[in-house]
């Protein structure tokens, strides 16, 4: 194959091609990289949050045991008030203010009933660990 008859136009142009397609493939695999930098955040910072749900839903779970204890001691003092103040019973007496303090969960502290275990703070990172990864995925 003889390339002298080949005009010199066609090499520079051919020449020019394939220096703007390498320079095309450069971007596209540049802007590539960033967006796979991105989505990298976005799956770091959803699998934080992901992990601080868990945590928080471990917590609840401790709270519903610890009111369902609660709950059930609160219905058997509320069941012994009831039949001490039935009708039928010897004791019955009308219920007074006094009469409650008595009983230990209605009144005073008890190590059942006791502040909330998750505290504020948590469900506001959260957030703002949800509200950053929506961000980094809007981005």
């Amino acid at each position: 194959m003889d390339t002298s008859n080949i005009p010199k136009a066609f090499w520079y142009s051919l020449s020019f091609c394939m220096v703007a397609g390498t320079l095309g493939l450069l971007m596209i695999a540049y802007r590539a990289s960033s967006v796979s930098f991105e989505i990298a955040n976005a799956k770091i910072e959803l699998s934080s949050a992901i992990a601080t749900t868990k945590e928080i839903k471990s917590n609840l779970e401790v709270e519903n045991e610890r009111l369902n204890v609660a709950k059930t001691a609160l219905e058997q003092k509320l069941a012994a008030l009831e039949s001490e103040n039935s009708p039928t019973s010897s004791k019955a007496k009308k219920v007074s203010p006094k009469n409650l303090e008595k009983h230990e969960l209605l009144s005073g502290e008890n190590p059942i009933i006791k502040k909330p275990v998750i505290p504020k703070d948590w469900f506001e990172s959260l957030d703002a660990k949800i509200n950053s990864a929506q961000q980094a995925i809007k981005k």
